[in-house]
């Protein structure tokens, strides 16, 4: 257990499982939109979640974290639950995210508006080496992606 700002025991996971609808409640915390279970299941294959849980087991904060093991890694989703907002959940979440990742090449990231002064004060930059971000939205496939089918994965 660890303690927020305000004195509230938290216990935080790295490797954690989240479910679906623990996903889906979070980014409806941002306003993002709700995404298709296939989609959630898919990156939770691929990634670790690190999580935020009060002292009762609730969800409070999450961070997703991808990584290749040897290069580059890549942070995302990182959300903390209004009420436990400026508590530095989200500033711990981002430490052991940057922990696990202390040995790779370049961790990058998408900032939201409100989290950018978060992610400046922990050493991002908007550009490195002469080199800056790029982004490409393809259009969303009608079907699930290869080795999905209705939210399942298919052996």
């Amino acid at each position: 257990m660890a303690t927020d700002a305000l004195g509230g025991e938290l216990r935080y996971e790295t490797g954690a499982a989240l479910t679906v609808d623990e996903v889906n409640a979070a980014y409806a915390w941002a306003e993002w939109p709700q995404r298709e279970a296939w989609r959630i299941e898919a990156a939770s294959a691929r990634s670790t979640w690190i999580t935020a849980r009060s002292a009762d087991g609730r969800l409070v904060g999450f961070v997703r974290l991808l990584d290749d093991g040897g290069l580059y890694a890549s942070i995302w989703d990182l959300l903390v639950h209004p009420a436990w907002r400026r508590r530095g959940i989200g500033r711990h979440l981002m430490e052991l995210s940057l922990a696990a990742t202390a040995d790779r090449r370049l961790v990058a990231l998408v900032s939201t508006p409100m989290a950018r002064s978060l992610y400046a004060s922990l050493g991002f930059v908007d550009e490195s080496h002469g080199h800056a971000g790029m982004y490409l939205r393809p259009a969303q496939p009608e079907r699930p992606a290869e080795g999905w089918e209705d939210g399942q994965r298919v052996p």
